[in-house]
């Protein structure tokens, strides 16, 4: 292509170039000059047949990669959605699990509550017992009443 773009612009300075006088070198260089244009179109149509050819042939592997990843993608979140449709009853397990861990823990913790007031309780109740000691008493407790 370039090499006769250079053939055409060649012809077309020639031409140029051509005394008007000399009849025999205005027909030889129009000659030339339409040789070079057929020469140029005809190349010309055959690059640009090219390009559009590479053009298609890319823009098609591009729409086949498209279509091969939209596949790839189809397939993966089917997958994962089988498998998270498989798990369903394992989330009821783990989800009935930690109901009664919930209820457990609610339980103990109220248990644990009472447990501290009783022993509080006991504590006040001890408090207000206080035994008073005297060494001078026949068993060491002073007895009031």
């Amino acid at each position: 292509f370039d090499k006769s773009s250079e053939d055409l612009e060649n012809a077309l300075n020639r031409n140029a170039q051509v005394p008007p006088k000399k009849q025999h070198e205005v027909d030889e260089a129009t000659n030339t000059l339409q040789t070079a244009r057929r020469s140029f179109r005809h190349i010309s149509l055959d690059y640009v047949l090219q390009i559009n050819v590479i053009q298609a042939k890319k823009r098609n592997e591009m729409l086949q990669f498209m279509v091969s990843l939209m596949g790839a993608q189809s397939t993966f979140f089917t997958q994962g959605f089988d498998t998270l449709n498989s798990l369903d009853a394992y989330k009821k397990q783990l989800a009935e699990q930690l109901h009664q861990l919930v209820l457990n823990s609610a339980r103990d913790k109220r248990d644990m509550e009472q447990r501290h007031a009783a022993i509080k309780q006991k504590d006040v109740f001890y408090d207000d017992l206080v035994v008073e000691f005297n060494m001078e008493a026949p068993n060491g407790v002073v007895m009031e009443g």
